[in-house]
């Protein structure tokens, strides 16, 4: 079997698996309106939410707790086509605001803190805020909740968010300890991040002394399920996700490669 290009490296923290750029810092690396669409390293926010001292926290820590990305405010989704609809543009001192709650929500809920910086980008007289978030590969970002002491326990508790597709979602106790070592949370984010449609066709890299059966070239993905450290095809083979050593999109499909020295 030939290979493809290159893999990206998972710990890339500029451009995303399938070529997507995670961080914005200059104007021109905006989105384009109509054809610009959320995905797994940006995020369009309207508005600041009600809840903003957890939301905005929560925001941040799901991208530091899969592979980084990019927070565009004034950014407004077209519901109907699910791309980017308009630019708002804000003045300075809005900017400043939107600036300054991220820094207050960060400091009193994200633990460890992650690292992130603020872009405030020109644009149509005004100024857009992007707010870019780097992988924290050493460990997961905590987001502090209240406890409820009439439930038990009243002390502060922690959510550990990611990111996954265009979806945040939190943690549950089973994969905790698949999302601790770098490299393997990576590879979930990944293959988490698969569109459900290119699902149905993966090219699988099965390189020369592995003697674990491989699922064939048209296999599609049934399910990830990091809790029990599986990647599930729909033939019933299962490959433990610990042993993948890259997935990537290469222009046309999504890869998945393991390379023999993972083998044990």
């Amino acid at each position: 079997m030939s290979l493809p290009p290159e893999p990206l490296d998972l710990r890339d923290a500029a451009i995303d698996n399938a070529g997507m750029r995670r961080m914005i810092v200059a104007p021109g690396e905006l989105p384009e309106l109509g054809s610009g669409h959320e995905h797994q390293a940006v995020d369009f926010k309207s508005h600041i939410p009600e809840r903003a001292a957890f939301e905005l926290a929560k925001d941040v820590a799901a991208f530091a707790n899969a592979a980084g990305g990019c927070l565009i405010h004034r950014a407004h989704e077209d519901r109907r086509t699910k791309s980017l609809g308009r630019y708002e543009s804000m003045t300075s001192e809005e900017a400043g605001r939107v600036v300054d709650a991220y820094d207050q929500s960060i400091k009193d809920r994200c633990f460890p803190a992650p690292s992130w910086f603020p872009a405030k980008l020109d644009h149509d007289g005004g100024i857009l805020v992007a707010i870019n978030v780097q992988p924290f590969p050493g460990q997961l970002v905590g987001v502090k909740v209240r406890g409820d002491k009439e439930d038990g326990f009243g002390d502060s508790a922690y959510v550990f968010p990611v990111r996954i597709g265009t979806q945040t979602r939190c943690l549950q106790p089973g994969e905790l300890a698949m999302y601790m070592v770098p490299q393997v949370r990576m590879t979930v984010v990944a293959l988490e991040g698969i569109p459900e449609k290119d699902r149905q066709r993966v090219t699988l890299i099965q390189h020369v002394g592995s003697s674990r059966q491989m699922p064939k070239d048209d296999a599609q993905i049934a399910a990830v399920e990091p809790e029990k450290n599986a990647l599930r095809f729909s033939n019933g083979v299962t490959w433990p996700i610990n042993r993948i050593r890259a997935v990537w999109h290469n222009g046309r499909q999504w890869c998945i490669s393991v390379d023999e020295a993972d083998m044990g």
